[in-house]
């Protein structure tokens, strides 16, 4: 591909890492919904854990460090974070109103606790969790929010 190909396609060199990073995303589907928010979060914690692979570890530290040095690709990225949690939302929005969870959850803050876990494992040790440790990380976390878990 050409440098001016490049160009005609991504006008900014933000718009092309941007691009760049989307395909790092596994998901093409819709969100699990199986009626409950537990195993909805137990299926799309498989599929993720199964999902990922070496390239995430090596990108995410760039894309951090990418975001810190330009306002607009902050901007991008952040449009970009919230596509990439869109799932999750979906998820934590489906339980609240099937009444599984506490009235005073909020459903975009909440699934910030499953990501960062995942996040933090990634940045912090170099590591992808696996399916029984995201499994584990989402029990604790259910503690907190769920009205009943029967």
């Amino acid at each position: 591909m050409s440098k001016a190909t490049i160009y005609r396609r991504w006008p900014s060199r933000e718009g092309l890492i941007i691009d760049a990073w989307r395909s790092i995303n596994v998901r093409s589907k819709e969100p699990p919904d199986t009626g409950h928010l537990r195993t909805d979060l137990y299926a799309l914690c498989d599929e993720y854990a199964t999902s990922f692979d070496g390239s995430l570890l090596n990108q995410l530290p760039q894309m951090i460090a990418a975001v810190n040095q330009s306002p607009a690709l902050g901007e991008m990225f952040a449009r970009f974070v919230d596509e990439q949690m869109q799932p999750l939302y979906t998820i934590y929005e489906r339980a609240r109103d099937r009444g599984q969870m506490r009235a005073d959850v909020d459903v975009h803050l909440a699934p910030t606790l499953l990501a960062g876990s995942i996040f933090f494992s990634l940045l912090f040790r170099g590591v992808l969790l696996s399916p029984e440790d995201l499994r584990r990380n989402t029990d604790y976390i259910l503690e907190g929010l769920l009205v009943d878990d029967t």
